[in-house]
């Protein structure tokens, strides 16, 4: 082997570790993470497309026309609110599963080196972590509601043609 191809694989790959080096494992990852999550919003809106197809909720003829398609899966979504919710959260498991892989396969650490040790001390700190995000959310919006910056009722934008 070349000293070229000799220096080129020692600068990527530690053998001692058998893994990449640390520096190919970042660029890996924040590729992943600004590109990849754009793919990933895509994959999920593609299944919740598919399920509306199937239960008919889409056409089969919008299919053919991009125009009527984005049009008929805007008012699928205006009409069931919840599939925004359904899109997020099947964004977070296709992540999660991202974070799984790159895990086991690029960076070949396990779990517990993350820092999820799944104890009683654990869920204590999740439980706690969960609280405190809600508490300090919720006393934002008891300031913001009290000096007036955001009114409660929210304005609907865009406003209801039926309201008037």
């Amino acid at each position: 082997m070349s000293t070229f191809l000799q220096s080129l694989l020692t600068s990527s790959w530690n053998r001692s570790e058998s893994r990449l080096r640390t520096l190919w494992r970042l660029l890996i990852t924040i590729f992943l993470g600004l590109f990849g999550l754009g793919v990933l919003r895509l994959l999920a809106l593609f299944m919740i497309t598919l399920s509306l197809i199937v239960t008919a909720q889409i056409p089969l003829n919008a299919l053919g026309n991009g125009q009527e398609l984005t049009q008929a899966i805007n008012t699928a979504f205006a009409r069931f609110p919840l599939l925004v919710g359904i899109r997020s959260l099947i964004v977070l498991l296709l992540v999660g599963l991202v974070f799984v892989l790159l895990a086991r396969l690029i960076d070949r650490r396990p779990w517990r080196d993350y820092g999820f040790h799944f104890n009683a001390a654990w869920w204590c700190d999740l439980g706690f972590g969960l609280f405190l995000g809600a508490a300090l959310m919720g006393a934002i919006f008891s300031v913001e509601y009290l000096t007036q910056v955001v009114p409660y009722p929210a304005k609907q934008y865009p406003p209801d043609p039926k309201a008037a």
